[in-house]
């Protein structure tokens, strides 16, 4: 059984059960690595190799002694390709991750005003899930850019009628937007941690919604995807 490996933001692979163990014992993969194959719905931390399918026999084998500086891992054993043709998921642990201070930190995925738009009239209604703060953000300015100029053309208007349909216009403005405004405000506040309620809050919400997105997954669901994904 092949399987594919994450680590430090890079998809390695596929390797069998036998070299993802040595290079594990070897120092070379740790327990922040995640693993998939062919079955899997998302990427497992990579101590499932221990409960998968022939890990009993593997545990009752003699472990031999290392041989060099890479322990018993053999350097010129290269991954098969073509063994299987399942490719495996969107990591959130595999998209640009970076080591800091010994700590793995996933860069969450910038939305543009396009994209941010994009998602969130498509997740209209949605109050579940997480937003990022660039998906946020973005659509913060893309409301504020359209209602300034809307507030330009009411302005400038001298013709009754004229001003009377750019109300309209704001009015009908407002009411579509009302509902994915609050929505993408609650996914970004689930994105923190914390419950969507919390947009109730005076000063601690505007907090909550410039606060970093929580880097692994919390009970509101998995670190937000990039855009179009």
């Amino acid at each position: 059984m092949k399987y594919f490996i994450e680590k430090n933001g890079k998809q390695l692979g596929p390797y069998d059960q036998d070299m993802i163990r040595s290079m594990y014992r070897d120092g070379m993969l740790d327990s922040g690595c995640h693993v998939w194959r062919e079955g899997f719905e998302t990427w497992q931390p990579i101590e499932v190799i221990n409960q998968e399918p022939g890990a009993e026999t593997a545990a009752t084998e003699e472990v031999p002694p290392p041989t060099s500086y890479f322990g018993a891992y053999d350097s010129n054993r290269q991954p098969e390709v073509g063994v299987n043709d399942a490719r495996p998921p969107y990591s959130p642990y595999a998209y640009g991750e970076t080591r800091t201070k010994k700590r793995a930190r996933m860069i969450i995925p910038s939305y543009n005003l396009g994209s941010a738009i994009a998602s969130c009239m498509k997740r209209y209604v949605q109050f579940e899930g997480r937003a990022c703060r660039s998906e946020y953000w973005f659509w913060v300015l893309a409301y504020w850019i359209i209602k300034i100029c809307i507030l330009g053309i009411i302005y400038e208007q001298t013709n009754p009628d004229g001003l009377s349909a750019a109300l309209l216009f704001e009015r009908i403005f407002e009411l579509i937007t009302m509902l994915p405004s609050l929505a993408v405000a609650v996914r970004r506040i689930h994105d923190t941690g914390h419950s969507g309620w919390f947009i109730l809050v005076p000063i601690y919400n505007i907090i909550l919604l410039f606060s970093d997105t929580q880097r692994k997954p919390n009970e509101y669901g998995q670190a937000p995807l990039p855009p179009d994904k």
